[in-house]
C-alpha cells in the first residue's frame, strides 16, 4: 500500500508536529548560544526543551539531535519507519542530558521540575509512538532489524550519538581516575570541631590582627611584607606575611575571599547558593571530569594530600594540607566561611615540616572570626600604627596601617603612611609601595609626596639593575 493510500493516525501527526517544533526551538536556541554566548536566547533555552539533546551541556551534540528532531518530524508525516525509531531512540535518550547535567555539576543541579516534566512528556510521546495501530503503519523495510544493512547502520549511529556524550564523560573521568590518582568515589572531608583559641589571647608570643574584615591571631614575630589589590567584579585583595628563623622563610597569605568565590559560573551551574556547600559539593564530586581537572590542577605533583572541614562558634571551613616530598615545606590552605553564608576569606600557611604542625594551624584558626569595620575604624587604626611605629614596634604598625588603608582606600594620608611602611621593605614590599603610590596618584593627581616617593622607588630600582 503506498503511502497516500494510508490515512495517517492523528497519534502520528500530534507526535510529528511536536518533533518539528521542539526541534526547532532547540536548533535556534542552540545556534543562538554558539555564535553569542554572551547575549541571552530569544527563545527558550535548549535545556527547558522536553526533547532536547541528551548532551545539552555539549552544544554541538545538542544541534545535531535537534536537526533529526526536525527531519524526523517531517518523516512521521510521510509514514518512515525510521523517523519513528529515530525519534523514539532521541526521546529515550534525551533522558541521559539529566545524567550528563548530574555528571558534569553534581545531582544539586538538577530542576526537579523540568525533570519531572521531561519524563511526563517523553513518555507520553512514546505512548502515542508505540501504540498497536500506530506500529502498523510502520512497518520496517527489511523486516526484522538488521544490523549490516543501511538502515540498520543508520539508527545505530543515531543510538551512538545519543549515548556518546554520557560515555565520553564517564570515559575521561575513569581516565583522570588512572592516569592521575584521582579516586572515583570520594568522601566528605572528617569534620573537626575546633579547640577554644582563648588561651593563645594571652600568650605573649601572639598577637591579634585585623586585615579586609578578618581577624584573628598569629605568631608576633611575623611581619607585613605585601599587598595586592585586584581590581574586578570580585574587589579580591591580598596580603603576604614573613617570618624568619634561623634564615628560613614562614608564609602566611591572607585573603579577601575564597578562591571559590571566583567561580560564579559554576556555582550556577551547580544550583548551590551557600559557599560553603558550593565548596564542598566540588571537593566531593566523584564523577565530573571538569570538576577533577579543576583539583588536579590545584594539586601539585610530588604532593600528599589531606582535607578535613572545621567549625568553630563564628565561622566554619576547610582545611587542605598538602606536604612536599622532597622540599621539606607544608601548605596549609584554610577557606573560611561566616556561618550565615555572608563573608568568605582564605589564609594559606607555608611553613616548615618540623617547625608547624597541623594542630598548631587549627589552633590560629580557630581564634578567626569576621569583622565589619565602620569608616571611623580607619583613623584609630592609622593612629594605632603611627603609635606603635614609634614605639619600635615595627610589625605591629603594619598591620594597622595596612587596616587603615583598605577600610578607606580612597584615603591619601592611609596610603602614604602604608606605602611609606612597605617602601623600607624588600623587593616585594617595594613594588606594593609603588602600586599604592599609583592608585593615590589616580584618585589625587599632583600629589607632591606621592609623586617624590614613587620617583625615588622607581630612581633606586633603575639603579639596581
Amino acid at each position: 500500500m503506498n503511502d497516500q493510500d494510508r490515512t495517517r493516525p492523528v497519534e502520528v501527526t500530534i507526535a510529528g508536529v511536536v518533533a518539528f517544533l521542539l526541534g526547532t526551538i532547540s536548533a535556534v536556541s542552540i545556534a543562538w548560544e554558539l555564535l553569542s554566548p554572551s547575549k541571552p536566547a530569544p527563545v527558550v533555552p535548549p535545556s527547558l526543551v522536553p526533547l532536547s539533546a541528551p548532551s545539552s551541556g555539549a552544544l554541538p551534540f545538542g544541534l545535531v539531535d535537534s536537526l533529526l528532531l526536525i527531519v524526523c518530524g517531517f518523516g512521521l508525516f510521510r509514514l518512515r519507519p525510521s523517523a519513528r525509531h529515530v525519534i523514539m531512540i532521541l526521546i529515550v535518550g534525551s533522558f541521559l542530558a539529566h545524567g550528563n547535567r548530574a555528571i558534569l555539576f553534581g545531582t544539586s543541579s538538577l530542576d526537579t521540575g523540568v525533570l519531572l516534566l521531561h519524563i511526563l512528556f517523553g513518555v507520553f510521546m512514546l505512548w502515542l509512538l508505540g501504540r498497536k495501530k500506530v506500529r502498523t503503519f510502520f512497518v520496517s523495510p527489511t523486516g526484522r532489524f538488521k544490523l549490516l544493512t543501511c538502515y540498520g547502520l543508520a539508527i545505530s549511529a543515531v543510538v551512538l550519538l545519543v549515548v556518546l556524550p554520557t560515555t565520553t564523560l564517564l570515559g575521561t573521568r575513569i581516565y583522570f581516575a588512572l592516569a592521575f590518582d584521582e579516586p572515583l568515589t570520594i568522601p566528605e572531608p572528617i569534620a573537626i570541631s575546633l579547640p577554644d583559641a582563648s588561651p593563645l589571647s594571652t600568650s605573649p608570643e601572639y598577637r591579634e590582627i585585623t586585615l579586609f574584615g578578618i581577624s584573628g591571631l598569629i605568631p608576633r614575630d611575623f611581619a607585613l611584607a605585601s599587598v595586592l589589590r585586584l581590581e574586578g567584579p570580585t574587589d579580591h585583595r591580598s596580603t603576604t606575611l614573613v617570618s624568619k628563623k634561623q634564615g628560613r622563610p614562614t608564609l602566611i597569605s591572607i585573603n579577601s575571599k575564597s578562591i571559590f568565590s571566583w567561580m560564579p559560573d559554576l556555582q550556577e551551574s551547580m544550583r548551590i547558593k551557600d559557599p560553603y556547600d558550593f565548596e564542598l559539593a566540588f571537593r566531593t564530586n566523584s564523577l565530573s571530569p571538569i570538576i577533577a581537572v579543576l583539583r588536579i590542577i590545584a594539586r601539585p605533583a610530588g604532593t600528599s594530600h589531606e582535607i578535613v572541614s572545621f567549625r568553630s562558634a563564628s565561622l566554619r571551613g576547610f582545611l587542605h594540607s598538602t606536604r612536599y616530598s622532597s622540599h621539606g615545606r607544608q601548605v596549609f590552605s584554610t577557606t573560611l566561611y561566616a556561618l550565615d553564608g555572608s563573608r568568605s576569606g582564605a589564609m594559606d600557611f607555608i611553613v616548615w615540616q618540623e617547625d608547624v604542625s597541623r594542630d598548631d594551624i587549627l589552633r590560629l584558626v580557630a581564634s578567626i572570626r569576621f569583622v565589619r569595620p565602620a569608616a571611623e575604624d580607619a583613623e584609630k587604626a592609622y593612629a594605632d600604627g603611627v603609635a606603635l611605629l614609634a614605639q619600635g614596634d615595627r610589625n605591629g604598625a603594619g598591620f594597622k596601617l595596612a587596616n587603615a588603608y583598605f577600610i578607606s582606600p580612597g584615603s591619601a594620608r592611609y596610603g602614604m603612611g602604608l606605602a611609606k611602611y612597605l617602601a623600607a621593605g624588600g623587593t616585594n614590599s617595594r613594588n606594593s609601595a609603588k602600586e599604592i603610590l599609583g592608585a593615590i596618584l589616580k584618585t589625587s593627581p599632583g600629589h607632591r609626596e606621592a609623586e617624590t616617593l614613587l620617583a625615588s622607588l622607581e630612581s633606586e630600582d633603575r639603579a639596581g639593575l
